[in-house]
Protein backbone atom coordinates (compact mmCIF):
# COMPACT_ATOMS: atom_id res chain seq x y z
CA UNK A 1 0.00 0.00 0.00
CA UNK A 2 1.22 3.49 -0.86
CA UNK A 3 2.27 5.13 2.41
CA UNK A 4 2.29 8.63 0.93
CA UNK A 5 -1.00 10.45 1.54
CA UNK A 6 -2.81 11.91 -1.46
CA UNK A 7 -3.00 15.62 -1.99
CA UNK A 8 -5.26 17.16 0.66
CA UNK A 9 -7.52 19.44 -1.38
CA UNK A 10 -8.94 21.29 1.60
CA UNK A 11 -5.53 22.59 2.58
CA UNK A 12 -3.70 22.62 -0.71
CA UNK A 13 -2.58 25.68 -2.62
CA UNK A 14 -4.82 26.34 -5.59
CA UNK A 15 -8.19 26.28 -3.81
CA UNK A 16 -10.26 29.20 -2.60
CA UNK A 17 -13.21 29.33 -0.21
CA UNK A 18 -16.62 29.97 -1.74
CA UNK A 19 -19.74 31.28 0.02
CA UNK A 20 -23.18 29.86 -0.92
CA UNK A 21 -24.15 33.06 -2.68
CA UNK A 22 -20.90 33.38 -4.67
CA UNK A 23 -20.95 32.90 -8.41
CA UNK A 24 -18.46 31.28 -10.73
CA UNK A 25 -18.16 30.57 -14.43
CA UNK A 26 -17.74 27.06 -15.67
CA UNK A 27 -18.47 24.96 -18.75
CA UNK A 28 -17.16 21.53 -19.69
CA UNK A 29 -15.18 21.81 -22.93
CA UNK A 30 -14.34 18.08 -23.12
CA UNK A 31 -10.66 18.92 -22.77
CA UNK A 32 -10.31 16.09 -20.19
CA UNK A 33 -7.90 18.18 -18.14
CA UNK A 34 -9.76 17.36 -14.94
CA UNK A 35 -9.40 13.62 -15.71
CA UNK A 36 -5.63 13.69 -16.21
CA UNK A 37 -2.77 14.03 -13.77
CA UNK A 38 -5.02 12.58 -11.04
CA UNK A 39 -2.92 9.74 -9.61
CA UNK A 40 -3.87 9.27 -5.95
CA UNK A 41 -5.83 12.54 -6.18
CA UNK A 42 -9.46 11.45 -6.54
CA UNK A 43 -10.66 9.77 -3.38
CA UNK A 44 -13.39 7.19 -3.83
CA UNK A 45 -15.73 7.32 -0.88
CA UNK A 46 -17.44 4.07 0.15
CA UNK A 47 -20.69 5.33 -1.40
CA UNK A 48 -18.85 6.01 -4.67
CA UNK A 49 -17.50 2.46 -4.82
CA UNK A 50 -20.95 1.06 -3.98
CA UNK A 51 -22.51 3.01 -6.89
CA UNK A 52 -19.74 2.12 -9.34
CA UNK A 53 -19.99 -1.58 -8.50
CA UNK A 54 -23.73 -1.52 -9.19
CA UNK A 55 -23.32 0.53 -12.38
CA UNK A 56 -20.62 -1.73 -13.82
CA UNK A 57 -22.38 -4.95 -12.71
CA UNK A 58 -19.47 -6.04 -10.55
CA UNK A 59 -19.17 -7.07 -6.95
CA UNK A 60 -17.63 -4.48 -4.67
CA UNK A 61 -14.49 -6.61 -4.42
CA UNK A 62 -14.20 -6.82 -8.22
CA UNK A 63 -14.79 -3.09 -8.66
CA UNK A 64 -12.19 -2.30 -6.02
CA UNK A 65 -9.59 -4.55 -7.64
CA UNK A 66 -10.22 -3.23 -11.14
CA UNK A 67 -10.79 0.46 -10.58
CA UNK A 68 -9.06 1.59 -7.37
CA UNK A 69 -5.71 1.94 -5.63
CA UNK A 70 -5.37 1.90 -1.82
CA UNK A 71 -3.65 4.86 -0.19
CA UNK A 72 -3.02 5.75 3.46
CA UNK A 73 -4.70 9.00 4.44
CA UNK A 74 -3.24 8.92 7.94
CA UNK A 75 -2.21 6.29 10.51
CA UNK A 76 -4.51 3.30 10.21
CA UNK A 77 -6.91 5.13 7.90
CA UNK A 78 -6.81 3.70 4.37
CA UNK A 79 -8.82 5.16 1.52
CA UNK A 80 -9.32 4.10 -2.07
CA UNK A 81 -8.47 6.39 -4.97
CA UNK A 82 -9.39 6.15 -8.62
CA UNK A 83 -6.94 4.01 -10.53
CA UNK A 84 -5.09 5.79 -13.33
CA UNK A 85 -3.53 4.72 -16.60
CA UNK A 86 0.16 5.32 -17.21
CA UNK A 87 -0.46 7.90 -19.96
CA UNK A 88 -0.62 11.27 -18.18
CA UNK A 89 -1.96 9.57 -15.04
CA UNK A 90 -5.39 9.52 -16.67
CA UNK A 91 -8.50 8.28 -14.86
CA UNK A 92 -9.22 4.67 -15.73
CA UNK A 93 -12.80 5.58 -16.67
CA UNK A 94 -11.84 8.11 -19.34
CA UNK A 95 -12.63 6.44 -22.67
CA UNK A 96 -12.58 8.27 -26.01
CA UNK A 97 -12.44 11.61 -24.17
CA UNK A 98 -15.62 10.80 -22.25
CA UNK A 99 -16.41 9.51 -18.77
CA UNK A 100 -17.54 5.90 -19.20
CA UNK A 101 -19.41 5.93 -15.86
CA UNK A 102 -20.95 9.39 -16.17
CA UNK A 103 -24.20 8.37 -14.45
CA UNK A 104 -22.32 6.87 -11.49
CA UNK A 105 -19.24 9.05 -11.30
CA UNK A 106 -17.81 9.88 -7.86
CA UNK A 107 -19.10 12.80 -5.85
CA UNK A 108 -15.78 14.60 -6.30
CA UNK A 109 -16.25 14.50 -10.07
CA UNK A 110 -19.89 15.55 -9.96
CA UNK A 111 -19.11 18.60 -7.84
CA UNK A 112 -16.09 19.68 -9.88
CA UNK A 113 -14.77 22.40 -9.99
CA UNK A 114 -16.09 22.71 -6.43
CA UNK A 115 -15.44 20.46 -3.50
CA UNK A 116 -17.70 20.36 -0.47
CA UNK A 117 -17.74 18.86 2.98
CA UNK A 118 -19.07 19.40 6.51
CA UNK A 119 -18.03 22.36 8.59
CA UNK A 120 -15.82 21.34 11.52
CA UNK A 121 -18.17 23.22 13.83
CA UNK A 122 -21.45 21.99 12.33
CA UNK A 123 -21.70 18.81 10.24
CA UNK A 124 -25.02 20.01 8.84
CA UNK A 125 -23.32 23.05 7.31
CA UNK A 126 -21.33 22.79 4.09
CA UNK A 127 -18.00 24.36 3.28
CA UNK A 128 -17.28 24.86 -0.41
CA UNK A 129 -13.96 25.36 -2.15
CA UNK A 130 -13.11 25.94 -5.79
CA UNK A 131 -10.25 24.30 -7.65
CA UNK A 132 -8.64 27.26 -9.39
CA UNK A 133 -5.64 25.30 -10.67
CA UNK A 134 -7.47 23.03 -13.10
CA UNK A 135 -10.60 25.03 -13.83
CA UNK A 136 -8.79 28.07 -15.21
CA UNK A 137 -9.53 27.07 -18.80
CA UNK A 138 -13.29 26.82 -18.17
CA UNK A 139 -13.90 30.33 -16.86
CA UNK A 140 -15.63 31.61 -19.97
CA UNK A 141 -18.66 29.39 -19.48
CA UNK A 142 -22.07 30.27 -18.03
CA UNK A 143 -22.37 31.68 -14.53
CA UNK A 144 -23.43 29.41 -11.67
CA UNK A 145 -24.28 30.14 -8.05
CA UNK A 146 -22.41 27.96 -5.54
CA UNK A 147 -25.56 26.97 -3.60
CA UNK A 148 -27.38 25.94 -6.79
CA UNK A 149 -24.40 23.85 -7.91
CA UNK A 150 -24.13 22.11 -4.54
CA UNK A 151 -27.88 21.49 -4.33
CA UNK A 152 -27.85 19.92 -7.80
CA UNK A 153 -24.85 17.63 -7.44
CA UNK A 154 -24.59 16.97 -3.68
CA UNK A 155 -27.49 14.55 -3.19
CA UNK A 156 -29.38 13.79 0.00
CA UNK A 157 -27.80 10.32 -0.07
CA UNK A 158 -24.36 11.95 -0.29
CA UNK A 159 -25.07 14.26 2.62
CA UNK A 160 -26.33 11.49 4.87
CA UNK A 161 -23.26 9.39 4.14
CA UNK A 162 -20.82 12.27 4.61
CA UNK A 163 -22.29 13.24 7.98
CA UNK A 164 -22.06 9.63 9.22
CA UNK A 165 -18.54 9.19 7.86
CA UNK A 166 -17.43 12.49 9.37
CA UNK A 167 -18.77 11.49 12.79
CA UNK A 168 -16.95 8.17 12.61
CA UNK A 169 -13.69 9.88 11.58
CA UNK A 170 -13.87 11.95 14.77
CA UNK A 171 -14.48 8.84 16.87
CA UNK A 172 -11.64 7.00 15.17
CA UNK A 173 -9.24 9.86 15.90
CA UNK A 174 -9.89 9.34 19.62
CA UNK A 175 -9.66 5.55 19.49
CA UNK A 176 -6.52 5.20 17.39
CA UNK A 177 -4.27 6.85 19.98
CA UNK A 178 -5.12 3.99 22.35
CA UNK A 179 -4.18 1.28 19.86
CA UNK A 180 -0.58 0.11 19.69
CA UNK A 181 1.36 0.98 16.54
CA UNK A 182 2.08 -2.73 16.07
CA UNK A 183 -1.62 -3.27 15.32
CA UNK A 184 -1.83 -0.89 12.38
CA UNK A 185 -2.19 -3.63 9.76
CA UNK A 186 -5.09 -5.10 11.72
CA UNK A 187 -6.69 -1.67 11.92
CA UNK A 188 -6.26 -1.18 8.16
CA UNK A 189 -7.93 -4.51 7.43
CA UNK A 190 -10.91 -3.66 9.64
CA UNK A 191 -11.25 -0.17 8.17
CA UNK A 192 -11.28 -1.42 4.58
CA UNK A 193 -13.63 -4.28 5.37
CA UNK A 194 -16.33 -2.29 7.16
CA UNK A 195 -16.02 1.05 5.35
CA UNK A 196 -15.82 -0.29 1.79
CA UNK A 197 -16.68 -3.95 1.44
CA UNK A 198 -19.37 -5.16 3.88
CA UNK A 199 -22.33 -4.13 1.76
CA UNK A 200 -25.23 -5.81 0.00
CA UNK A 201 -25.63 -4.03 -3.33
CA UNK A 202 -29.38 -4.68 -3.28
CA UNK A 203 -29.94 -2.91 0.04
CA UNK A 204 -29.86 0.73 1.13
CA UNK A 205 -26.27 1.90 1.42
CA UNK A 206 -26.59 4.38 4.26
CA UNK A 207 -28.46 2.05 6.61
CA UNK A 208 -25.72 -0.50 6.09
CA UNK A 209 -22.97 2.08 6.50
CA UNK A 210 -24.29 3.34 9.84
CA UNK A 211 -24.54 -0.26 11.09
CA UNK A 212 -21.04 -1.05 9.80
CA UNK A 213 -19.55 1.97 11.58
CA UNK A 214 -21.09 0.86 14.86
CA UNK A 215 -19.59 -2.62 14.44
CA UNK A 216 -16.24 -1.20 13.31
CA UNK A 217 -16.06 1.07 16.35
CA UNK A 218 -16.60 -1.91 18.66
CA UNK A 219 -13.94 -3.94 16.83
CA UNK A 220 -11.44 -1.10 17.13
CA UNK A 221 -12.23 -0.61 20.82
CA UNK A 222 -11.46 -4.29 21.40
CA UNK A 223 -7.93 -3.65 20.11
CA UNK A 224 -7.48 -1.03 22.83
CA UNK A 225 -7.81 -3.71 25.48
CA UNK A 226 -5.26 -6.13 24.01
Amino acid sequence: MNKNPPWDPAGAFGFEAMAPGDEFQFACTNCCKCCRDVKNAVMLEPLDLFRIAKYTCRSIEEASEEFTDPVMLTWGYPILTLKTDTFMDTCTFLKNSRCSIHDAKPRACRLYPLIAGPDDNDVHSIISLMDIKKSDNHTCGPTHRVKDWIDKYYTDEDRRFVRADYRFAGEFAKIKDKIGKNREEHVIQLMLLYRYFMFDLDSDFNNQFIWNMAVLKKELEKLCNK
